[in-house]
This record gives C-alpha cells, structure tokens and sequence, in this order.
C-alpha cells in the first residue's frame, strides 16, 4: 500500500481478490505514528482493542464495558460537517431489560432504540406522542445454527427434518417481522441466486418421515440443545415454538439460553458449539462472499458465524474459485452453485431476512439503512431537529 498523494492510495494485492472493491468501505484508516507494534503484535491489536485511534468522526470520551459508552463529536473531521444540528454527544445504554427501554421513552430520553426489542416494545413505544417506528428491509439473515459435525446434527436427515418442522410463517409474520428467505443469501443478491430457488416449506409430516430416514432414529428421542441470546423475548418464543414442534416428532430439545460472549466462547471449538444456534448474520460488506466465506468456508471456522462447522471441501473449493473470478457473470454462477450446495446439504436453517425496526425520537434525522453491518449507525448523518 502506498500513499501516491494527499488524496490517493495506492493497493497492490499479491492474488487476485475479486471481492476487493466492496471490502474497501471498511478500510478503516489510525495514525501508524500512535500504534505500538512489537514483532508479537505487528499491527498493534492489543492497543487498539483497548484504545482508539481512529479518523472517524467521533471520539470515545467513556466506556463502561458491558453497561454503557459515550462518545463526543470531533468537530475537525475530515469530511466535514454538513447540515445544522449534527449529534455533538452520543451515550449508548447497553441493556437487554425490555422495561427500561420503554421507561426511557416514556421519559422522553430514548432517541433511537436497537432493532431487537420485541413486537409489543415497538408498539408500545411508537404509539408515543414522539416516537415514530421505522422500518427497513436488510440482506441480514436470521439463521438457526447446525453443528455439522456434532452428532445427531452431523447427520443430514436429522438437519432436513428441522428445517421442515420450522413454523416460518409464524416466525416472520408474529414473532419476529422479515421476509422469506430461501437460502443462505437474503434475496437483495438476487444475481447470486440460482434461479427457481423455493423457499423452504414447513410440513410436520415431511419432518417426520426425513428424521425416520436417519440412523439416530428408533433409538428413543434424539436429544439436541438449541442455544439463544439470554433475555431476548422473540428468541425465547423461537425456541419454545422450535422445542415444541421438534419433540412432536422425536425430538427432545434442551433450551439452553446464554449471553452473547458465553455463545462467542462456545463457538471455538466443534464440541462445545451447541447442536442449534440462533444466530442473527449480516453482510459486513455488500458481496456474497461475506456471506459464503464468513460463515462456511472451513479456515474461516470457529466464531459465532461459522457455528455451523461445514468442513465440505467442495464448498471450499468453490469459495476460493468465487474470489479468484474477476468476471461478474461468471463469479455470480459459481456464487449460485456455492448456494444450492449449501441448500442440498441442509447446512443451516434460513429462518428469514430481517425486517430492522428501531423506534425513534421525533427530533431524531438521518438514518438509512446501509447493506453492511452496523453501517447504518453512521452517527455522522444524523442530526437533531428539534430546538428546544
């Protein structure tokens, strides 16, 4: 990488990367002078997971790590300040207790809620005098989890027959608002998805015919444990309607909620990954192989989105050809592949492609939706209208 001017980087990569461009928005630029490197610690990790040193346009004045952060306006940001009324102060509250969520609004001190409250929180808060509900389609998937090399989940009968026993509309339509999603891409890629593909279907029936087909049956019921976010009210709903529907045909399902970091723990290691995860998924950049690397690709295992433990060396293979391709056409093909393999096999469970919804101040201007994780929360676009 080498600076040809004030204003021009130039990249030289030593492959081809097709996939390049689009990661360029989250190439975020420190100061090299401030970062403390050693030769165990090249790129100075330890610091800045500690420290910031960024050129955005806010600085971190407070963290209270787990509880809350505060962060204060840089007013010589380097692309400036458009507008009237930028956000000079942010605090961010980091809470799951649903009532103090809505107690913050109804004191009128909420601006912008998180996109995973539940139904009844929305519209408790939007039917507020100063709230108003906003709502945006996302490439972010909802995606239940399966060890693939855990049994009983290593067996593709027993996947298949979970997938089928999945009540999807009564997910999206009352638990958790989203759209269908037919596989591992939400359908804003729609050039990477083979055409004909179907959405998956929910049949008690077929369930239980699939999970008759698997070596694990006929032994009494097969016992799994499905893991979720501890104190999330609609992945609660999920798991209870996933224990209800699984046992019904052979199944005993053990609910095991946890907070995030234990699930970010137990996601190392393929005998500590629960048989099933809920897991919430998002492009971190706006190409299918944020979606197919990130989560299946085998030396990308061993974090919360790859729970799945694929290890199919096709699906490896076809990966590495996907970022080599610099052809478009020719890359969405293989893109298209990669995806009916993964469908074929039953690697995951595609529960939906999220519907965000946040509840916001009034006062509060500015947000958009952004097809990369948290992109969205680009604070540097909102303002405040309000005067008083």
């Amino acid at each position: 990488m080498t600076a040809i001017d004030d204003h021009t980087v130039e990249f030289v990569l030593n492959k081809v990367y097709a996939p390049f461009i689009t990661i360029t928005p989250i190439l975020l630029v420190v100061n090299e002078s401030q970062v403390n490197s050693t030769d165990e610690d090249e790129w100075g990790e330890t610091q800045l997971a500690e420290t910031t040193l960024g050129a955005g346009p806010y600085s971190l004045s407070s963290w209270d790590r787990g509880a809350q952060m505060s962060l204060a306006r840089f007013d010589d940001y380097h692309d400036g300040w458009e507008g009237d009324r930028p956000i000079d102060d942010i605090r961010i509250v980091v809470t799951r207790d649903e009532s103090t969520v809505r107690a913050l609004a109804q004191r009128g001190e909420l601006s912008l809620s998180s996109s995973y409250q539940s139904s009844e929180t929305y519209e408790n808060i939007a039917a507020l005098d100063d709230y108003e509900l906003i709502e945006a389609a996302t490439a972010t998937g909802l995606y239940i989890k399966l060890n693939n090399q855990l049994a009983p989940t290593d067996d593709i009968h027993v996947r298949k027959a979970i997938a089928m026993a999945m009540d999807y509309a009564t997910i999206r339509e009352v638990i958790y608002p989203g759209a269908p999603m037919r596989g591992p891409l939400a359908d804003v890629f729609e050039a990477a998805i083979p055409e004909g593909a179907a959405e998956p279907v929910f049949d008690i029936e077929a369930a239980s015919a699939e999970l008759a087909k698997s070596p694990y049956s006929g032994q009494g019921p097969i016992e799994i444990t499905h893991t979720y976010v501890s104190n999330t009210p609609f992945e609660e709903e999920i798991a209870l309607l996933f224990k209800a529907t699984l046992d019904a045909i052979g199944f005993d399902v053990t609910i095991q909620p946890e907070p995030w970091n234990r699930i970010t723990e137990l996601a190392t290691s393929v005998e500590t990954t629960p048989h099933s995860s809920q897991i919430f998924y998002g492009p971190t950049y706006p190409s299918p192989d944020s979606v197919f690397y990130v989560q299946y690709a085998s030396d990308a295992a061993g974090t919360w989105s790859s729970m799945d433990w694929v290890n199919d060396a096709d699906i490896n293979d076809m990966i590495v050809q996907s970022r080599a391709e610099t052809d478009t056409g020719a890359r969405n093909a293989i893109y298209q592949e990669i995806y009916s393999k993964l469908v074929e096999d039953q690697r995951s469970v595609w529960l939906l492609a999220q519907q965000k919804r946040l509840v916001a101040h009034r006062c509060l201007e500015g947000y958009e939706w952004v097809p990369m994780q948290s992109w969205d929360f680009d604070f540097s676009r909102f303002r405040w209208t309000c005067k008083d």
